[in-house]
């Protein structure tokens, strides 16, 4: 089994608009994060430099310093969660290319709760008879990438 040329090119094609897409929205995102890191940073100096200079009270200095602390822990912490956001991105869009490129290598190399996903993208049951398969219900989305030559079988036994 494999997909169509034009439905590979296709897939190739969405992915790239959707990284692109992904890839501004998280620059962006990490741009106004950066900005607002920087912005309490610059309280956090002036803060100190209030302290140093005696026009602020030990007591106030801890509770306002710990406050902007927190807030900028907070944003480290979004930054990260937008760089490991990015990065299950690109291992998803890595996977889906292999599968779209070579169904059965993606299949026989993926680990078993990937597969059972793979199976269900093709498949919605089936059917064993004495440890062997004795027919199968094809998924919507299967029976019209079929129906349109967007898939490819080379051994068609199971579906006939």
């Amino acid at each position: 089994m494999q997909f169509s040329k034009k439905f590979i090119e296709t897939v190739i094609k969405k992915t790239k608009e959707i990284l692109e897409n992904n890839r501004q929205d998280l620059n962006s995102q990490r741009m106004g994060l950066l900005n607002k890191k920087t912005a309490l940073e610059g309280k956090r100096n002036k803060l100190e430099d209030s302290l140093l200079d005696e026009t602020i009270g030990r007591e106030a200095f801890k509770r306002m310093h710990a406050r902007i602390q927190d807030k900028i822990y907070k944003l480290n912490e979004r930054i990260q969660d937008l760089e490991s956001k990015s990065d299950i991105d690109i291992n998803l869009i890595e996977e889906v290319l292999s599968f779209t490129k070579n169904i059965y290598k993606t299949y026989k190399e993926a680990p078993k709760f990937l597969k059972r996903h793979y199976l269900r993208f093709f498949f919605e049951k089936i059917f064993v008879k004495n440890k062997k398969i004795s027919k199968i219900q094809p998924t919507p989305i299967f029976l019209i990438l079929r129906e349109n030559h967007q898939v490819i079988i080379r051994n068609n036994q199971l579906l006939g």
